[in-house]
């Protein structure tokens, strides 16, 4: 009896317990159900999966889209920002250059009206000095032919010119700065001294038609010092 009521407890939820086990495992399944996990659902996820990749593609379409007319609109929005404003500094500079000539034809008149009194004045000062001052005086001409000096003569009977140095401190003078220019400027170093060209240039200096030392025998032994030296 014991072994009986046991067995009979045991049995008593089997069939129940073991029915739920066998539809908990997928043993047991109703056609509908199979079907629905079988064949609806894999479709089911498929279909959302591709909607979900076709929403994607056509929102990263749109943004490309979006981004090439974005693009196009702040180029051509650029370029006519840069046209505006180089439209309103070529607007300002004509301003600035209307402006400019403007002061500077003021500036002209002005000048001219300055220059045109300063000549009515300076033609009324001619006339006031011719009238009153020279009067009836005659115009002669006057020409004289003055004499180079190395040294003052107090015996000369007539004016001339004193040269600090005397003539031989001029030329070297004249020399040295006409060498020191030839070397500083490249485009003249070709350019040579030669004994020939500084006799030319002496003898044409002091012993030619205009020299103030025709026939001096002191000025022919400086050629020839020179020459010698050359």
């Amino acid at each position: 009896m014991v072994a009986r009521t046991f067995a009979k407890d045991f049995l008593r939820f089997f069939k129940r317990d073991t029915m739920n086990v066998l539809v908990d495992l997928g043993a047991l399944r109703r056609p509908d159900a199979l079907s629905i996990g079988s064949v609806f659902v894999p479709q089911l996820y498929s279909q959302i999966k591709f909607d979900m990749q076709s929403h994607n593609d056509h929102q990263e379409q749109m943004d490309e889209i979006l981004n090439d007319s974005m693009k196009k609109i702040s180029r051509t929005h650029k370029q006519a920002m840069v046209t505006e404003i180089n439209k309103r500094q070529e607007k300002k500079k004509e301003l600035l250059r209307k402006k400019r000539e403007e002061e500077e034809a003021q500036r002209k008149r002005k000048e001219k009206r300055a220059a045109l009194r300063e000549r009515h004045r300076l033609d009324l000062l001619k006339d006031q000095v011719q009238k009153e001052i020279r009067g009836q005086a005659q115009l002669e001409e006057y020409t004289t032919k003055l004499r180079v000096y190395d040294v003052k003569d107090p015996a000369a009977g007539n004016d001339g010119i004193i040269i600090i140095g005397g003539v031989i401190g001029e030329l070297i003078i004249t020399f040295t700065c006409l060498l020191d220019y030839i070397l500083a400027s490249p485009q003249n170093q070709s350019f040579l001294f030669t004994g020939e060209v500084i006799e030319n240039y002496l003898y044409d200096l002091l012993c030619g038609e205009e020299s103030q030392f025709p026939d001096n025998v002191i000025v022919l032994n400086l050629l020839k010092s020179l020459e010698d030296i050359a």
